[in-house]
């Protein structure tokens, strides 16, 4: 399912060496994230809400940081993340870090 090079992604690590092809970005990724976007996102906050009270409670977020990221969770909705190949590879659990990390003063690094 490649119709071009895939576009590079930022800042990949582990496996991944670059984005989803265009193909598969507006044939299958895009419809996804939008559906997900208007019909799951809400069981996605709450997941990621779930994990950063963990994190907090597990010393690994500090107070201040827990509240930081369930504030910018507050903050999502399907018109604040879009499907980017280059930036979340077109996957709303990336997208969605990825507001979080944008809006935070400071790296949350564990």
């Amino acid at each position: 399912m490649t119709s071009q090079s895939p576009a590079p992604a930022a800042e990949l690590t582990g496996r991944i060496s670059g984005g989803p092809s265009e193909l598969l970005h507006e044939e299958v990724l895009a419809p996804q994230f939008r559906f997900e976007s208007r019909h799951l996102l809400h069981h996605y906050v709450a997941i990621e809400k779930t994990l950063a009270a963990e994190y907090a409670r597990m010393g690994l977020l500090d107070t201040d940081e827990a509240h930081a990221v369930a504030a910018l969770l507050d903050g999502v909705g399907p018109d604040t993340l879009s499907a980017r190949p280059d930036a979340n590879m077109s996957d709303i659990a990336f997208a969605i870090e990825r507001h979080v990390e944008a809006g935070l003063a400071r790296p949350a690094v564990r």
